[in-house]
């Protein structure tokens, strides 16, 4: 029995290749017992009513995963909802998320962006998309109006990036340390900073998922002997 971890794929329908090798990966691991997506699983989304044909492709990879996956949000896809979830066969999880893994370990999911409290102009802007009333202002509009506002948002936030620096878009550790003493677990796993590691602090470890190339990837296995984040190549069978 084990549990698949992965996040920060960012799929879009430019990327063939990317999503090419996400089935290859669900299928390599198709008998994990749980596939927790923690967020940035799509580069952007525009509604659950996206009638492009390769999210069909998607729905139809993932029947034999009807109700072995979750999902939550991230930065990049935060307006997916029930409908699609419900489409997939998977849980829509909260923002953060605590349970207990196969090793008896009680664990703290999250995407990892409300880590990163350093990234003011960054917090500005997601509680702003975040905004029930924001979010339904834009779902009310033509879907390729809506196309084009996520081309829009995904240039401005390139430009912005890559102005920042390293340290701002990292989490704060002091952040982490009062996260971690509030919820009163001994495992913390998120993605969104694109640095896959294990960091072991004094009372927790924090393991971070990385993001998605075609070529490959990290992903965090849990079963009951422990935990291992590995590195998964496109071609390749088991990490």
């Amino acid at each position: 029995m084990y549990w698949l971890f992965i996040s920060d794929l960012h799929l879009e329908e430019q990327q063939p290749e990317l999503t090419a090798f996400f089935f290859q990966v669900l299928h390599t691991y198709r008998d994990a017992e749980r596939i927790f997506i923690l967020g940035d699983w799509f580069e952007s989304w525009i509604g659950d009513d996206d009638d492009a044909p390769w999210l069909q492709e998607i729905v139809e990879q993932l029947v034999p995963f009807r109700g072995k996956l979750a999902f939550m949000h991230g930065n990049r896809d935060f307006l997916i909802n029930h409908q699609w979830c419900d489409r997939i066969g998977a849980q829509l999880l909260p923002e953060t998320c605590k349970l207990q893994l196969p090793n008896g370990a009680d664990a703290l999911l999250t995407h990892g962006d409300l880590l990163c409290t350093g990234d003011h102009e960054y917090l500005k802007y997601r509680s702003m998309v975040r905004n029930p009333q924001w979010q339904q202002s834009i779902l009310g509009q033509p879907l390729e109006q809506r196309r084009m506002l996520a081309q829009m948002l995904r240039q401005k936030s390139m430009l912005a990036n890559s102005a920042k620096s390293v340290s701002i878009m990292d989490v704060e550790p002091s952040t982490v340390d009062e996260l971690m003493q509030q919820q009163a677990v001994s495992i913390l796993i998120h993605g969104h900073t694109h640095r896959p590691a294990m960091h072991q602090r004094r009372n927790y470890q924090r393991w971070v998922l990385g993001d998605w190339t075609r070529e490959s990837t990290h992903i965090l296995l849990a079963h009951p002997d422990g935990m291992d984040l590995c590195r998964h190549h496109a071609g390749s069978q088991l990490c």
